[in-house]
């Protein structure tokens, strides 16, 4: 019974020595990764089999890796062994392969590749303006690429005939990625044989950044007719003559004049044919039965088998006589603080003419400004404007455009006079105080009492006494006390010296003294 017992003790620790002295091969088993913008951490797990292994990880930006983590160690066991490694100095927004070995004095093992990539920086989008593609007469694709650097971003494309633009694509999104994509905009509505610019512009929370510019031409598009409205001639009251320029280009082309009192037109001239010619030449069709004093529009319309082509819209009026604007001020000059009626006619037009008036008051230093609202004439032409209280000397001119004709009347000044009462006191005998003020408060106002002559000529008697005035608005004071060897009509003369009024009198005073 012992010695049974000793045999088969002695058979489980040679199949022990056996087990560790004839290790079989690791298995590595490459598990996934988490990264950062610098680092990650790599896992997986490794059947170390009956004997010792070591292990780590190869990695790179490519499947060639070229960089490892340092070697360690797992001990012989039954279960596979979970094993990580952290590397770091990785570069942001960059793809990374990597892999797990195991070795042992049985064989090695290597993982199966895998990769990740690290997040980008947050940034300001990174753009690239790519070829236009299917490009024809009148529209093209344009592409780029965006790169929006971890945030939100949104992207359009500029185009136009220069690099100013002046078109823009509907606003679309480039996600939120850290790597360049794709993006295109379909563009129409352009002109066959042009040249257009165009660039991407891409913006999220960091800014805007702007493409570079590209170019491309657009596709020949079908022949057609090079047309321009011209000029209307021997306009009068109730007709006028259309005129307009036409090259067919080789294509048989018929044309006619469009014309009415708006842009929608309405009527239109007989057929006419332009022929098949190459070269441009000018036509013309007479129109009649027209309202007098009315605005018309008018544009050559012309017709061939590549389609309708249409010349750009003109105006003109039906005058009845040559436009002209006359303007006129009544009183010249206005007392201070009067009102004043500026007035005129627009000759060649009738009623509902609007006119505007334009001022420019002393000292001249600006430009000129609208006056009011504008007036319309009345049946006959006639405008007025009514400026209630004239203060200083003002420039005016009135402006009107019937039918599109800009018309200017000649600039007038509207001079204005002090205003100047005068009272007269009786002192005792013939000492008498002259006493008065002088509107509005200008400087350096001079003040003369005069007495009539005979012949009614005025003779200087005395200068006032200019007193300063009692407010910056008040009026200028002025008094003199004089002893009068005879009586008679007197008045006051002001003289104003800063160039916004002009001169101007008081009402007479009689002034008598008792015969001794």
């Amino acid at each position: 019974m012992r010695r049974a017992a000793a045999l088969l003790f002695i058979g489980l620790l040679g199949a022990a020595t056996a087990w560790a002295a004839n290790p079989s091969p690791p298995k590595a088993t490459t598990g996934a990764a988490s990264a950062s913008t610098t680092s990650a951490t790599l896992t997986g797990t490794v059947d170390s089999g009956n004997g010792d292994s070591t292990w780590l990880f190869d990695y790179g930006t490519s499947a060639a890796y070229g960089l490892t983590t340092p070697t360690q160690t797992v001990t012989a066991s039954t279960t596979p062994a979970t094993v990580t490694a952290t590397i770091t100095n990785l570069t942001p927004a960059t793809g990374y392969h990597y892999r797990l070995r195991a070795s042992n004095a049985a064989g090695n093992s290597d993982g199966d590749d895998k990769t990740f990539t690290t997040p980008g920086v947050p940034g300001k989008p990174t753009v690239t303006t790519g070829s236009a593609a299917a490009v024809t007469s009148g529209g093209a694709t344009l592409n780029a690429t965006v790169n929006a650097h971890a945030l939100a971003t949104t992207y359009v494309f500029q185009y136009g005939p220069t690099t100013a633009y002046g078109s823009t694509t509907p606003e679309a999104s480039a996600g939120s990625g850290t790597s360049a994509v794709a993006v295109k905009q379909a563009i129409g509505a352009l002109n066959a044989s042009t040249t257009y610019h165009y660039r991407v512009v891409a913006t999220n929370a960091m800014g805007t950044v702007n493409g570079s510019d590209h170019s491309f031409k657009t596709k020949a598009g079908p022949v057609k007719p090079s047309l321009s409205t011209s000029p209307a001639t021997n306009v009068s009251a109730s007709g006028a003559t259309l005129n307009g320029k036409i090259n067919p280009n080789g294509i048989a082309t018929t044309f006619v004049f469009q014309y009415g009192l708006s842009t929608t037109y309405g009527s239109a001239t007989p057929v006419q044919n332009a022929g098949t010619g190459t070269k441009s030449m000018n036509v013309s069709a007479a129109v009649g039965g027209l309202r007098a004093h009315s605005t018309y529009h008018f544009r050559i319309f012309a017709t061939s088998a590549n389609g309708t082509f249409m010349g750009g819209d003109r105006t003109f009026y039906t005058a009845t006589g040559p436009l002209a604007l006359t303007f006129g001020v009544r009183p010249d000059p206005v007392v201070f603080g009067r009102g004043i009626a500026l007035f005129g006619k627009v000759n060649g037009a009738g009623g509902g003419v609007p006119v505007t008036l334009h001022g420019l008051a002393f000292p001249f230093s600006g430009p000129f400004t609208q006056v009011g609202n504008p007036v319309l004439t009345d049946n006959g032409g006639n405008y007025k404007f009514v400026v209630a209280a004239a203060s200083v000397r003002t420039r005016y001119f009135a402006t009107a455009s019937p039918g599109g004709t800009n018309l200017a009347s000649p600039t007038i000044v509207a001079r204005v006079r002090v205003r100047v009462g005068l009272s007269v006191t009786k002192l005792g005998g013939q000492l008498v105080r002259f006493a008065g003020t002088v509107m509005p408060a200008a400087p350096n106002v001079r003040v003369s009492i005069q007495r009539r002559a005979r012949g009614s000529r005025w003779v200087h008697v005395a200068s006032a006494n200019v007193l300063a005035p009692l407010s910056p608005t008040g009026p200028v004071r002025f008094a003199k006390r004089l002893h009068l060897h005879r009586g008679g009509l007197f008045r006051a003369v002001a003289i104003p010296n800063d160039g916004a009024h002009t001169r101007n009198v008081s009402r007479a005073r009689p002034i008598r003294f008792a015969h001794r």
